[in-house]
């Protein structure tokens, strides 16, 4: 493991830290970086570097010039992509961390609008923000659907409450700033181990069992890059449907007990929004009968107790390629009038 500290001057009493990880994405890191900076020149930057071979390090040798608040690490070998978030947070130094990915941005006046948060909030144990969908080059803005439903700012006092109503939306990074000092402890506490690619969303719902304060904000605060998962690069299609399947029910249950009203929503939230969305993506690539066999078994085990299983996810599996290709082409050309 090779660590490198670059320009980390910054005082004691940091109120906001950046933690990103990154790999092989030098270009859209560019893009995430300039968008903090061009907010605010007083918050810690935390870049962990996942050994990438594309000049991130020159690059952020580059940046640190004329950026005193940055610390960066570089592994000799690349780590899960979980791993590498955890250990953006160890490095950081604020009192809350702004978990962010490397192909995101900063929405207009959205570190002001935490700050206020923040001060507003003292107690608060988190915040979750919304997010504008945008196209992959984040040039034209594009109708998303999100795995939250409210549509209005709220203070969630209620874990249960809390999980079902964010519990889904906890799964993507960019939308969450988290205590760090909660979330070390939640991390000391253990269990997220075995969530491979979903360790945050283990320590967030601790986080919350633990000391259920967090705030949702309608704001959008930021810049999301439609069409660009990268989970199916990192563990293969097959792998990325089954982290969604087992992680929300697994973890809700660890917290909740098992058939838990606030689990069963997440779970169906989860098959709405991310399961079908997976199956459609794969359709449209082509993928093999052998993934689509292994993807009905799962959710068959997971999900056949659900209405939305044979309405939703077993009609998109059977369908054919060429029908359901021809009905998003349809579906994208509506959107846009």
């Amino acid at each position: 493991m090779i660590f490198l500290l670059l320009c980390s001057r910054e005082k004691k009493g940091v109120k906001l830290s950046f933690c990103i990880p990154t790999y092989q994405r030098v270009h859209l890191l560019q893009e995430t970086l300039e968008s903090i900076v061009s907010q605010t020149k007083e918050v810690e930057i935390v870049v962990s570097d996942n050994c990438s071979q594309d000049g991130t390090q020159a690059y952020i040798e580059k940046f640190a010039e004329g950026y005193p608040h940055l610390v960066y690490h570089r592994w000799s070998a690349p780590v899960e992509c979980g791993v590498n978030l955890l250990h953006a947070v160890d490095c950081a130094r604020g009192e809350y961390c702004w978990l962010m990915t490397d192909d995101d941005k900063l929405e207009p006046g959205a570190i002001a609008h935490v700050k206020e948060l923040l001060d507003n909030y003292p107690e608060v144990t988190g915040i979750s923000v919304d997010v504008e969908g945008y196209d992959r080059l984040l040039q034209h803005k594009k109708r998303i659907r999100t795995s939250h439903k409210m549509k209005t700012s709220k203070l969630f006092v209620s874990k249960e409450r809390g999980f079902q109503e964010l519990g889904a939306w906890m799964g993507y990074w960019s939308a969450h700033i988290v205590q760090r000092k909660a979330w070390q402890e939640a991390k000391q506490r253990g269990g997220h181990e075995k969530f491979l690619g979903y360790h945050h969303l283990y320590l967030m719902v601790s986080m919350l069992c633990k000391k259920p304060v967090w705030y949702f904000t309608d704001k959008k605060c930021v810049a999301y890059r439609a069409d660009n998962e990268t989970f199916s690069l990192d563990y293969g299609a097959y792998r990325r449907y089954e982290i969604d399947v087992v992680s929300y029910k697994e973890i809700g249950e660890a917290f909740f007990g098992k058939k838990a009203p606030c689990v069963e929503h997440v779970r169906k939230v989860v098959l709405d929004c991310f399961l079908c969305w997976q199956i459609v993506t794969l359709k449209c690539r082509k993928a093999s009968w052998k993934i689509y066999w292994k993807i009905l078994k799962l959710s068959w085990r997971y999900y056949r107790s659900f209405l939305g299983f044979w309405y939703k996810v077993l009609p998109l599996i059977v369908i054919p390629s060429f029908m359901l290709r021809g009905a998003r082409w349809i579906y994208r050309k509506w959107l846009k009038h």
